[in-house]
């Protein structure tokens, strides 16, 4: 059975298939232990006043996601995956009245590859 079979079995649709075959996807990544490399890590960090504003940036296939944690310095330590989240937008905003505290950052690559913790000390 070939992929134009497989295909049309999966969705039914013999003209969908041949469009998918004819334009020969890549393989699918595969997750490795090659870390994310960026020589400046992709965030950028505002000051807005009584806010810091905190911008990721997403750099596809090296960098297409972000994993962050912030709390009090004392008590975060961004070693520890416990506590990460995705965000949902890629600008987080942080009321000053918090600071001091620590903002971890992890990138991750389109092959799952992450990047060592980002560490930024916000004062």
């Amino acid at each position: 059975m070939n992929k134009q079979d497989i295909l049309t079995q999966l969705i039914g649709i013999v003209v969908f298939s041949q469009i998918i075959v004819s334009n020969s996807f890549a393989e699918p990544l595969s997750s490795t232990q090659t870390p994310v490399l960026a020589a400046i890590p992709p965030v950028q960090l505002m000051d807005w006043g009584d806010t810091i504003r905190i911008s990721l940036t997403h750099l596809p296939p090296k960098v297409s996601l972000f994993k962050v944690k912030h709390g009090a310095t004392e008590i975060t330590d961004c070693n520890d995956q416990a506590g990460y989240k995705i965000p949902f937008w890629s600008n987080i905003l942080l009321n000053k009245e918090q600071l001091p505290m620590t903002l971890c950052v992890v990138a991750y690559d389109l092959a799952d590859n992450s990047s060592v913790p980002w560490v930024f000390a916000l004062k």
